[in-house]
């Protein structure tokens, strides 16, 4: 943690150079491994910024798995900053790839999500589909 912390900013500058140069797989690995550290920190923004990089990275690739995770990634943090719409774009569109990919347990997480996000708008009904 302490490594991340003092190299922040260059890594924030190396996702956007590998973005801005096209090495997409560089893009949503290094968001990827930038994950946690973003997280238990509340660089909510950075994540976004990561994530969207990603996002636009998997897409290119036409890969479905770098997809859902930046999907997810960008759901969290949206959550976190209480960007609900965001959030909720975010979190359908990785239960919509989970379902193309048959991984059960990763729809419940995407559930979940949609499930806290619908009982926090006081939609209920809505959560409890969920």
């Amino acid at each position: 943690m302490r490594w991340f912390t003092r190299e922040h900013q260059v890594l924030m500058t190396a996702v956007h150079t590998a973005a801005t140069a096209g090495y997409d797989e560089h893009v949503w690995q290094l968001a990827w491994t930038l994950n946690d550290f973003l997280y238990k920190q509340g660089h909510w923004r950075d994540r976004i910024t990561t994530y969207l990089a990603a996002l636009s990275a998997a897409q290119r690739l036409g890969d479905r798995a770098a997809r859902i995770a930046a999907h997810h990634g960008l759901a969290g943090a949206y959550l976190r900053l209480g960007a609900d719409a965001d959030a909720e774009a975010h979190l359908r569109a990785e239960l919509d790839l989970l379902r193309e990919h048959g991984d059960r347990v990763a729809q419940a997480r995407a559930h979940l999500g949609l499930a806290q996000l619908m009982d926090r708008r006081t939609r209920h009904d809505a959560a409890r589909e969920h």
